[in-house]
C-alpha cells in the first residue's frame, strides 16, 4: 500500500512504527511537554499565549533549542507547539540560535 504526499505529490510507502517505537515517541513527547511548560513559565511569567508572541521571538527559539537538544521529538512538533511556522523554520532558527550563542561566547 502506498500513499501520495500532499505536498510533493510523490508516492511512497507509509511509515510503520512498532509498539516500542510508539512508547519512545510518547515518552519523548511527554518530556517535551514538561520542558515546554517550564520554558513558557520561565520566559512568560504573566502567562501570555505563545500565539501572541512573534514567530521569531528568541525566547521561543531558546525553548525550541532546549527541546531539540534534550528530546527526540520532531521539529514539526516543536514548530507547532511554539508557533514557529514550520519544521524547517524551527530547525533554521535553532541553528541560528546555536551559532549566535557560540559567536557571543568567543
Amino acid at each position: 500500500m502506498t500513499f501520495t504526499d500532499p505536498h510533493t505529490g510523490n508516492r511512497r510507502l507509509p511509515i510503520v512504527f512498532s509498539d516500542a517505537d510508539r512508547d519512545l515517541f510518547s515518552e519523548a513527547e511527554a518530556e517535551s511537554r514538561l520542558m515546554l511548560a517550564d520554558g513558557l513559565n520561565h520566559f512568560n511569567p504573566n502567562g501570555s499565549s505563545v500565539a501572541e508572541t512573534a514567530k521569531g521571538n528568541w525566547r521561543k527559539v531558546a525553548i525550541a533549542w532546549s527541546i531539540s537538544e534534550r528530546t527526540t521529538v520532531r521539529q514539526n512538533w516543536i514548530a507547532g507547539h511554539l508557533n514557529l511556522k514550520s519544521a524547517s523554520t524551527a530547525s533554521r532558527r535553532v541553528r541560528q540560535y546555536c551559532l549566535r550563542s557560540v559567536s557571543r561566547a568567543n
